[in-house]
């Protein structure tokens, strides 16, 4: 672990868990904390799972306009601008989306910046009441499934059946980047994308080197990103196993943990 004040000049930070909670709402503590960074010329962008258009409002928020990286690295883009695409083939991927279709699970998939279900399932029916954007419809074929170029690949069960399902695409991690949320989520990349990436896309772009740079993050997905930024945050909610790759580990929770790492290292 690096015991010396870092040099920071670009923070590159996660959403889901690490800056907002279930109800999505900006901490006020953060919002502050990353106009400070504006005023100072510091750049902020995000590494998230979102696709891009889920990232926008809190971009609007906060003021920004640097590269970010959507779909765990799968996209780089910077505004309307698409800077680089990293999708997938969903033919290897057919065997898994019938089962998890047989079985209730729900399948959405993120074609072209939006993101669809494949079938309607309990979980989605549910979901969509609570949420007026929720993806809508469109099943595909296996033809379409084998011709389409992804960006990324969602399956959700509400049974905790994911472990099981993550066990049944093993054999494919040479082709596809996983991640399991928990029992109840599987998202799915092309091979050897990740956040770590999207961030050396992003500091390649804005030519500020890796070591100047710090990542904030919670979870599985993030723990290559902490490891290879150049100053590693997890915030006091994370994952343990994330904390351990963290050169820093927030004493508060989500985006009051961000903004506390913000400003003890940047401002």
């Amino acid at each position: 672990m690096k015991l010396c004040r870092p040099d920071i000049r670009l923070v590159i930070c996660d959403i889901d868990g690490t800056i907002i909670r279930r109800d999505e709402t900006l901490p006020p503590e953060f919002v502050k904390a990353v106009a400070a960074l504006n005023e100072r010329k510091i750049p902020f962008a995000f590494a998230s799972g979102r696709l891009p258009y889920m990232i926008t409002p809190y971009i609007n928020i906060l003021g920004l306009n640097y590269p970010n990286a959507a779909c765990n690295g799968a996209i780089i883009y910077q505004g309307e601008t698409l800077i680089k695409r990293y999708p997938m083939n969903g033919g290897p991927l057919i065997p898994l989306i019938n089962e998890a279709c047989r079985l209730g699970m729900t399948v959405l998939y993120a074609l072209d910046g939006v993101e669809y279900c494949m079938e309607e399932t309990d979980h989605s029916s549910t979901r969509r009441l609570v949420r007026d954007d929720y993806p809508q419809l469109r099943p595909l074929s296996e033809t379409e499934l084998i011709g389409v170029q992804f960006d990324k690949m969602n399956i959700i069960d509400d049974g905790g059946r994911c472990p099981w399902l993550e066990d049944q695409i093993q054999p494919l991690r040479s082709c596809y980047a996983i991640t399991r949320y928990g029992d109840y989520g599987l998202e799915i990349v092309a091979g050897r994308v990740n956040k770590a990436m999207g961030m050396k896309a992003i500091s390649a772009l804005l030519e500020i080197p890796l070591q100047h740079v710090m990542a904030i993050g919670d979870s599985e997905n993030d723990n290559l990103m902490l490891q290879e930024a150049g100053w590693g945050v997890a915030v006091a909610n994370g994952e343990e196993a994330t904390k351990g790759f963290a050169d820093y580990v927030c004493l508060a929770e989500a985006g009051q943990g961000a903004a506390e790492a913000i400003a003890k290292f940047c401002l």
